[in-house]
């Protein structure tokens, strides 16, 4: 079968990006929406500093005037380097079951990262920071998404890896019940922390907001700093 893949451009098809998802998951009673304006700050070249590190494109995949897909290509300057053969971005991915949607992406999205020198390309990940909206989920399909994380039908596993793709790493996410006792292990972890000299434990400060933002930006650029993605 012969698609039509489409660049998004206009405020339609920006539109149909977005729709396409509530037609997918119609049945997927646990799925649970991305607020539309996160997802459109990623597109917005005023808005995400990464277009100052490479470029990023999203496409509606389309069967007779139909949308059935939709997807993103990026590539980043310094993050892909990091990989051999220099490895892009595929993002954003939605689809309907057939399996020669994914095909068609695929095939597309190889080409136009072979255009711009890259060997490979891996996915779903996000043009932005890798807390939200990156990887693929492969089980909990009965569990609603954590805020910021993605949720995906069976199918899109299965299609994927019918595909041929090899798994680049894992992906985990984690969820605290405040109705539970914390983890013992958790406790004994903090009990010993507190008890160093000069370790204290306090809230956020609401009055110093941005003082205190900016520690929790450098705890986690330093707890991320060694890893490659």
């Amino acid at each position: 079968m012969a698609f039509t893949i489409l660049p998004v451009h206009s405020s339609r098809e920006v539109n149909q990006f977005h729709e396409l998802p509530f037609r997918i998951y119609d049945s997927w009673p646990k799925w649970i929406p991305p607020f539309r304006f996160e997802i459109e700050k990623i597109f917005d070249r005023k808005k995400n500093p990464f277009f100052g590190y490479g470029e990023c494109e999203r496409f509606l995949v389309m069967d007779n005037g139909r949308v059935c897909g939709r997807f993103a290509v990026m590539t980043h300057e310094k993050k892909d380097h990091l990989y051999d053969p220099v490895m892009g971005g595929l993002g954003f991915l939605e689809m309907e079951e057939d399996p020669e949607i994914l095909e068609a992406i695929l095939t597309f999205a190889r080409n136009w990262h072979r255009d711009r020198g890259r060997g490979a390309f891996r996915g779903p990940v996000n043009f932005g920071e890798n807390d939200n909206y990156w990887g693929l989920l492969v089980e909990n399909f009965d569990e609603p998404p954590i805020y910021g994380m993605q949720y995906h039908p069976p199918y899109y596993k299965e299609r994927i890896e019918q595909s041929g793709a090899e798994k680049l790493d894992d992906h985990w996410s984690y969820k605290l019940y405040f109705d539970r006792p914390l983890p013992e292990r958790l406790v004994k972890i903090t009990d010993r922390i507190e008890q160093r000299d000069g370790v204290e434990f306090r809230p956020i400060d609401m009055k110093n907001l941005y003082r205190d933002a900016e520690y929790i930006r450098e705890i986690y650029n330093e707890g991320w700093r060694e890893q490659d993605i």
